[in-house]
């Protein structure tokens, strides 16, 4: 044995070494106490967490440290101690890594007390404190007692103290350790749940090969939230080859239409990385109609940004009639804001169909609103059939900007059934910006004397809410056919449902021949507010030759809003025509329903007019014998 032999000049240098570590470790052991007693905000656990408090927390009926030793009590209260004094830390992540540290140190008991006490609200954390600690604590144990981990999360989420995101650090690191295990346990969770543990799996595995994630997506039943969580989360700048990717989601993403954005999205980015090949694998993988037209549609529509032809091209050569007229629709527009002299000769190049005339009206439409004065200015020049729908979208453009230059185009119109719709198009966007300059201008232009009339319908609608009865006298001068339903009954009926009291006072100014239809409008609104007395008395105004349509129709309106209430009141109702229109009412709503007992449909007979019984016939209540 060898024995090292120490002179006595070195002996008195080891003394001195060992004098100046003892006074160092003194030091440091009583600045450390000092801290902890100061009267520094950051005070003792006595103070942030009782643990001799009478109230009785969840987990232990003395403390909530409980079978362990002292020596693991004192390490956790140390450790309690120090945690709460890095609620004083501003920046998150040295507070975190300094939970790793005490982490680190600690017991896989002392982790889990630890967890159970992280969730007692006593322990007065802040919300982003406790969640790192959580966070930590779990990682910790989720890599030594990866199950007592589970446990935890589990019966946190159950008691409702919890979320999913505890679930997904938990699997997280459980795969990275032991993949088998942890999707053996995944399987065993509720669907809810396994989304959240799948979610932390492929973290873990987030630089596998796409099958392979999916395959853990299989194994978890999960294959559609796993395509549908995926594409929605892909970033595309970081896809290389997006054939493969669409390759991988297809069998699930054509199945339905949530998915279709997602799929455009990806489909424009495989054009911008392999052209045409891109369109032709899209178009022989998409069985679904519905799924491939959409996604078409926005891949196409992109396309025809930059490339409107050859976008406009594939369409017609390569899409099916069933996909051609929507996702063409959507090309044209693009190429139209463009330039649409160049779509409007493409789309005129193609056989003759209504596919040809439906993009032909949206060329016109786009170019209308990019430039209505060269329109106006050349309609001539367009196929009759589109003249009057460009006509009207460029005055309608026009008003929006300037009512005055858009008077002066409308003038210049030939054709008098255009001028006229072009001038009622004037006149509603006219009046949305500037009712009286609008009004009088309908009134006192003389160019439009002979249309003046046809023009009030938009400014009544604007004057309902501000000037009621001018809306009616408006309303009153308005054309009315032999028979036809005035417009006094339209207005009045808005009136009413503004202000009833309104309605009621004007419906003596109605024209002659259309108080009946101004009664039933304001009657109707009286059943649809509930005020069936109202109702009725008002159309005991009218004369008994009017009652029979008046409460025909009220009878209709109510039958839809109250049935039972109608059913209710009918033997109370005024006349033998009431009640007769009511039991009418009520056999046709239950016809094929069931609304109502036999026993009552029975009781309906002894109302109904033979008139109105014939009418009925097979639907209308027959005694049992």
């Amino acid at each position: 044995m060898i024995r090292l032999r120490i002179r006595p000049s070195t002996n008195t240098l080891v003394l001195i070494i060992t004098g100046m570590i003892l006074g160092v470790v003194a030091t440091l052991s009583v600045w450390m106490l000092a801290n902890l007693n100061s009267s520094n905000p950051v005070q003792h656990a006595s103070n942030n967490y009782n643990e001799s408090s009478s109230s009785v927390s969840p987990h232990s009926e003395d403390t909530l440290v409980s079978d362990v030793n002292n020596s693991s009590t004192d390490q956790l209260s140390s450790t309690v101690h120090q945690i709460d004094a890095l609620e004083q830390v501003q920046s998150r992540f040295e507070r975190k890594t300094a939970l790793y540290e005490l982490a680190a140190a600690l017991s896989n008991p002392n982790i889990a007390e630890l967890l159970t006490r992280s969730v007692d609200l006593r322990w007065k954390l802040s919300s982003e404190t406790r969640d790192d600690l959580q966070s930590v604590l779990l990682e910790r144990l989720s890599i030594s007692n990866p199950k007592d981990a589970s446990k935890f999360v589990l019966d946190r989420i159950q008691d409702g103290s919890g979320t999913g995101s505890m679930l997904v650090l938990l699997f997280r690191d459980w795969t990275s350790t032991n993949l088998a295990a942890a999707v053996e346990e995944a399987k065993k969770l509720p669907r809810s749940m396994r989304k959240f543990a799948l979610e932390g799996i492929l973290q873990a595995e987030k630089n596998r090969p796409l099958n392979e994630q999916r395959r853990h997506a299989a194994s978890l039943n999960l294959e559609a939230f796993f395509v549908e969580s995926y594409l929605a989360s892909l970033k595309l700048e970081q896809v290389d080859d997006p054939g493969l990717v669409w390759e991988t989601v297809m069998d699930i993403a054509k199945q339905g239409s949530s998915l279709v954005t997602q799929l455009g999205e990806l489909g424009k980015h495989w054009y911008s990385k392999s052209g045409v090949e891109a369109l032709d694998q899209m178009r022989a993988s998409m069985k679904n109609a519905a799924v491939a037209e959409n996604v078409f549609t926005i891949v196409l529509s992109y396309i025809a940004t930059t490339e409107p032809d050859f976008a406009f091209d594939y369409v017609v050569k390569n899409l099916s009639r069933t996909r051609h007229s929507s996702v063409a629709t959507e090309v044209i527009r693009v190429w139209a804001t463009q330039n649409p002299v160049a779509a409007f000769e493409a789309v005129s190049n193609l056989d003759p169909n209504g596919v040809r005339e439906q993009l032909r009206f949206t060329v016109i439409y786009y170019w209308a609103i990019q430039d209505p004065d060269y329109v106006l200015e050349n309609l001539s020049d367009f196929p009759p059939q589109l003249r009057r729908h460009g006509a009207v979208t460029a005055i309608g453009t026009l008003t929006s900007d300037s009512p005055e230059h858009a008077v002066s185009r409308l003038l210049e119109i030939e054709d008098a059934y255009t001028k006229l719709e072009a001038a009622h198009a004037l006149v509603s966007i006219w009046s949305r910006k500037d009712l009286d300059a609008a009004h009088r201008w309908v009134l006192e232009e003389p160019a439009i004397s002979n249309i003046s009339e046809y023009l009030y319908e938009p400014l009544v609608n604007r004057l309902v809410a501000t000037d009621p009865a001018k809306a009616l006298e408006l309303a009153r001068k308005h054309p009315l056919s032999q028979g036809q339903v005035g417009f006094e009954a339209e207005v009045l009926q808005a009136i009413a449902f503004q202000d009833m009291q309104v309605a009621l006072d004007l419906l003596s100014n109605v024209r002659d021949g259309q108080r009946n239809f101004a009664h039933g409008a304001v009657g109707s609104v009286h059943i649809r507010n509930g005020d069936y007395q109202k109702a009725i008395d008002l159309g005991l105004e009218l004369s008994a030759s009017a009652h029979s349509n008046y409460f025909q129709y009220i009878s209709y309106i109510w039958v839809n809003t109250d049935p039972d209430k109608l059913y209710e009141m009918l033997p109370d109702l005024p006349n033998e025509e009431a009640r007769s229109k009511a039991a009418y009412a009520l056999c046709v709503l239950n016809d094929g329903n069931d609304f109502f007992t036999a026993q009552q449909i029975e009781s309906l007979d002894q109302y109904l007019t033979e008139e109105d019984r014939e009418t009925l016939k097979p639907v209308a209540p027959t005694k049992n014998p």
